[in-house]
């Protein structure tokens, strides 16, 4: 290389500097740009790795086809249904038996359900007690009736002489 004039030359070694310097510039760049590029691809395949184990347990995880089941034919026709339920049941009229007065049952004459007419005897309480206090009522009458003639005929002695001013008419 033949050199004619020193500023070219100096030209030459600040175009070959320049030259250089872009170069090295240009050469950062791709590096950097290369390093870039590898986080990106290393961070995209980080991403394919988990989309595929993420659709992988999914694959996994499918229910199993339903059992196949044996399949008849209903024949249609004419059927009758029914239901049961728990019920108590009640007539038009009921009516509620309770007794006018305590005691003990010594009969019952009708059975539960029985149709019944008015004045019919249904049940028939031990009366020993009932006539006891009968028995106690007609003494305590015939104690009032004696007390009554005892007083009629005390009367009957003491009407003449309390007309007869023998007595005072108030004793």
């Amino acid at each position: 290389m033949k050199i004619c004039c020193p500023e070219r030359q100096f030209f030459i070694v600040i175009i070959t500097v320049a030259e250089l310097f872009f170069l090295n510039k240009l050469l950062n760049t791709v590096k950097q740009f290369n390093r870039i590029m590898s986080k990106l691809i290393t961070y995209i395949l980080y991403a394919g790795i988990l989309f595929l184990a993420a659709c992988a347990g999914q694959a996994l995880n499918t229910p199993p086809p339903p059992p196949s089941l044996p399949v008849i034919k209903i024949n249609s026709g004419d059927a009758t249904t029914w239901l049961e339920y728990p019920a108590s049941i009640e007539g038009t009229t009921n009516v509620e038996i309770r007794p006018q007065v305590s005691g003990y049952l010594e009969k019952i004459f009708v059975e539960e359900g029985t149709y019944v007419v008015k004045g019919q005897p249904l049940f028939r309480i031990n009366s020993r007690e009932y006539n006891e206090f009968s028995n106690n009522a007609s003494a305590s009458v015939q104690a009032a009736k004696a007390a009554i003639e005892k007083t009629q005929v005390e009367y009957d002695r003491l009407k003449p002489l309390v007309d007869n001013n023998v007595i005072a008419a108030i004793q």
